[in-house]
């Protein structure tokens, strides 16, 4: 075989690659704000404050709002994941390993920014908790998160929560959310929550990762639902899949990039479910 990628074979990959970029989706990138382009190692969102209407009199000078902004600082990752096939033993296979390690290493760069945003999350130090209380996840939970976040005027810009396999398990059980006397949408025919808006929140289920996942201690798992406006991903060097010969390995190089990182910008529009999946 050639040593030696041509243009038909380099469309290929780029094809495969971008299929399956889109077939597995990076779970968490609808639900946050992205900066692509970033300059640099750093970048800041600004965080403003509430400003506050006032009254004035005929002919009295304005009286400014002197809105306050207090900038949310993120610090961009580098992140590969990285694979040699080599010519030989791609000789002795009846399969194309290239593929196979596109689609391994997108994989991998897709669960590392799913975790990204859930360390961001952990990260946020948000007052908005709803405690386990020796039960796994509740309607009930459903509707005191949305209510935590309309207490604090949040949720107007989409309202996501990222839930564990367990945890939707339990909502499953629920007939608020399953049942068509309360819900148009067929959860059993998609399959579960994942990727459907229901409740008015959309649903993101994550299972177990080698990254971390979404973390658990013990029994109890902390899941959260936020408003998209209270998140935010920094893109320096956006996704993208390599193939490369490497001569002095006789092998190809299949490389995935990512330089990133999300933050949390407003800790009062995210709010923290733990949930107990021993119940």
């Amino acid at each position: 075989m050639s040593v030696f990628l041509d243009d038909v074979a380099v469309k290929a990959f780029e094809s495969e690659v971008h299929a399956e970029f889109q077939s597995m989706g990076f779970k968490t990138k609808d639900s946050l704000r992205i900066r692509r382009d970033v300059t640099g190692s750093q970048l800041q969102f600004p965080k403003a404050a509430a400003g506050i209407a006032q009254q004035k009199a005929f002919q009295a000078d304005v009286v400014p709002m002197n809105v306050d902004y207090a900038p949310v600082t993120l610090t961009l990752q580098d992140w590969h994941a990285s694979d040699y096939s080599d010519i030989f033993a791609q000789a002795e296979v009846n399969f194309d390993e290239r593929i196979e390690l596109v689609k391994s290493s997108a994989m991998a760069i897709g669960r590392r920014m799913d975790q990204m945003v859930i360390d961001a999350l952990d990260a946020s130090g948000t007052a908005n908790t709803i405690a386990a209380g020796a039960a796994n996840y509740t309607y009930a939970k459903v509707r005191e998160a949305i209510s935590l976040l309309h207490q604090n005027n949040a949720g107007m810009n989409g309202i996501y929560a990222l839930v564990s396999a367990q945890g939707e398990d339990a909502l499953l059980g629920e007939s608020e959310l399953t049942s068509s006397d309360f819900v148009n949408t067929r959860v059993i025919d998609n399959g579960g929550l994942d990727g459907l808006k229901l409740a008015g929140v959309n649903w993101i289920v994550l299972g177990d990762m080698d990254e971390g996942g979404i973390t658990k201690a013990g029994n109890d798992r902390d899941c959260f639902m936020w408003d998209k406006a209270a998140m935010g991903m920094g893109i320096g060097i956006d996704f993208r899949t390599e193939v490369n010969y490497a001569p002095v390995k006789l092998s190809y190089l299949v490389s995935s990039l990512f330089k990133a990182n999300a933050v949390a910008i407003d800790a009062t529009g995210i709010v923290k479910v733990t949930i107990d999946e021993s119940v």
